[in-house]
């Protein structure tokens, strides 16, 4: 729950954003980064906003996050191939 940041003693706190369907970075620029409102909301709480990318492929033409299994049976599980790419980008965020 919170990270020591490497300039000081202050910790923080993280917020992952997933963005929608057709929102990711390939598709609408930073469109959803920056007008989302976390970024406003973040700033004032001291907070470190996470937006991680689902990309489009063969699979998944929409560029969604996997809602339905196209990575695989554990698609909706801690152990799945998305929720462990981001829990790996937290982890090393932390470690600061």
């Amino acid at each position: 729950e919170g990270a020591q940041t490497a300039r000081s003693n202050t910790s923080c706190r993280f917020h992952v954003a997933y963005h929608g369907c057709h929102q990711g970075e390939e598709e609408i620029n930073t469109t959803f980064v920056r007008h989302a409102g976390y970024n406003r909301w973040a700033e004032a709480n001291q907070i470190v906003v996470l937006y991680p990318q689902a990309r489009r492929t063969a699979l998944n033409p929409n560029g969604c996050w996997d809602w339905w299994g196209y990575t695989g049976p554990d698609y909706a599980s801690n152990v799945g191939l998305q929720l462990r790419a981001v829990r790996r980008m937290v982890e090393t965020m932390a470690e600061g």
